[in-house]
């Protein structure tokens, strides 16, 4: 079972999405094994967020500048062959996602151009199997050349640091 609800907002300088997502999962997996067979596994999981971006036009070049935030809840039960369940992965799990994050666009000519942008992700109030914060910031260069008006040639750089 999935539901999905998303709402978007969008001129010609802002983008605002907002969003929730709730999906329900039973599985049963049938293991071969001394004559016996059975798994069995309950999943819900739900997110909802949002994310806002501006784009800002400026001499031969644009500026995009954005935020997000996302809340992720999970839930899992894992049954095995003899209906215990499996205390390595069961239970709630939830993390809060936050993000920041811009992009550069310069013209350098009328075939030419560069894009440098930069995300830092982070997560706080994490509970459940993984709880811990999580920290990462990554950028990318990217040189364009536009070879006609449907084909192109991009050479990137991308980094990452997670702290």
């Amino acid at each position: 079972k999935r539901n999905n609800i998303q709402l978007t907002y969008q001129d010609d300088t802002l983008k605002a999405t907002a969003y929730y997502l709730n999906r329900e999962r039973n599985k049963v997996t049938n293991l071969l094994k001394d004559r016996s067979f059975y798994g069995y596994e309950e999943e819900m999981s739900e997110n909802y967020g949002i994310d806002v971006q501006k784009s800002i036009a400026m001499k031969d070049a644009t500026l995009l500048v954005g935020a997000s935030y996302q809340k992720e809840n999970f839930e899992s039960d894992d049954y095995d062959e003899n209906f215990k369940l499996d205390k390595t992965t069961n239970g709630e799990h939830s993390r809060d996602n936050y993000s920041v994050y811009a992009q550069y666009d310069r013209k350098l000519s009328k075939a030419n151009s560069i894009i440098l942008s930069a995300r830092e992700t982070w997560t706080d109030n994490s509970k459940g199997q993984v709880d811990k914060e999580l920290d990462n910031f990554s950028g990318q260069v990217q040189f364009v050349h536009k070879l006609n008006d449907n084909e192109s040639f991009r050479l990137y750089f991308f980094f990452q640091w997670k702290f």
